[in-house]
This record gives C-alpha cells, structure tokens and sequence, in this order.
C-alpha cells in the first residue's frame, strides 16, 4: 500500500497527492513535475507503463477497501489514457502534427517529441514500450483504430531483436486489438517461452 500510495495517493498527507501528475497535459512525467536540468525539459517514455501503474492501484485499493485511492486511481488512469492517446498514438492522434510521420512518440519531452527510446533505437522497441504491459486495461488504452494503423509498422519491423527480446509478444496482442484473434491466438501458441523471460516480455 504504501508504494501504491507514494504515486498514486488519492490526497496530501504523508504523501503527495498524485506526485507525478500534470494536470493541465493529464499525463505523468517520469521525475514528477519538477523542472529538470535537460535543456529538452520533462520526459515521459511509456505511456502504457502511467496507465497500468494507475490500473494497478486501482486494483490495489478496490482489493483493500480503500475508496478514496480507488476513486482517485480511476480518475489518473483515464486522464492518462486520454494522455496516450493524444500525445503518443501518433497514428491516429489530432494533437500531433502531421510533420512527425512515425505511429508513435517514443518518448515525449516538454518540448519534442522523439521517436528513441532511453535503451535503443530499434522501431520495436518505440513501438512496444508503448504496449506494454498487456491487461484488461490494454484495451481501453489501444483503440481499435490505432492497433490496426500501428500493426503494419510492428509487423514490418519485428526482426530477430524483436522476436529474440520478447518485444513480438506485444504485437500479438497489438495483432488481437486490431481484430485479428485467430491470427493473435495462433501467434500466441507459437511464441517461444523463453521470449517472456526477456525485456519486452516482462
């Protein structure tokens, strides 16, 4: 409860109330709200990791009885999936301009926006850090039209690295969000099992 509660904390007390949080974007940044020393300012780099954060101290206090945290957890994980889908669903995002070709930002900073990620350049591992990880809540997050615009980018470049990493689990279920079940499913069954035990697979 209590690590829930040093992000997630439905008021000001022993914690701060929602320490990460920027209201006005509704969006979280990775160091909190404070200005950093990056001349490029905040940073967010998964979105799909703000969500599932708020999603499990949901779970977390619905689990415990805790009404207060539930109810303010139910309100940061909605305004964060809003968030995504603005600012990181490039694809089929409004709010991104037209110049920035790539499906998705990779990670969003107070003034650009980067297609990278901190731990590498391959097309994957922008794509999949956005997907990650893959609960019920996933599918509010990913909407049906931004799965199906983002597949044939995954599905191009999923190499080895993709396959060898565990990032092709994200796109099986990338593959179920766009509508492909039997195709996800039969995906599924295929994956090998040591693909979970590696960075995209966690």
């Amino acid at each position: 409860l209590l690590l829930a509660r040093d992000y997630a904390n439905p008021q000001s007390d022993d914690f701060v109330a929602a320490r990460h949080k920027d209201w006005y974007l509704g969006h979280s940044w990775a160091s909190g709200t404070c200005e950093p020393a990056n001349p490029n300012g905040r940073n967010q780099e998964s979105s799909s990791e703000a969500v599932h954060a708020y999603e499990a101290s949901y779970l977390l206090a619905a689990r415990l009885g805790d009404r207060k945290m539930q109810a303010a957890s139910r309100l940061y994980a909605a305004t964060e999936v809003d968030a995504a889908q603005r600012y990181w669903h490039a694809a089929t995002s409004t709010q991104i301009p037209r110049a920035y070709e790539r499906p998705v930002v990779g990670m969003r900073w107070s003034t650009i926006a980067q297609f990278g990620t901190w731990f590498g350049g391959n097309p994957v591992f922008a794509y999949g850090i956005q997907l990650i990880p893959l609960t019920p809540y996933a599918e509010v997050r990913d909407s049906t039209a931004f799965s199906r615009a983002l597949l044939p980018f995954y599905e191009r470049d999923c190499d080895d690295v993709c396959v060898d990493e565990g990032w092709s689990i994200s796109l099986v279920g990338l593959k179920a969000a766009a509508g492909d079940r039997a195709g996800a499913w039969a995906d599924a069954l295929a994956l090998d099992g040591k693909a979970f035990d590696q960075a995209g697979g966690d």
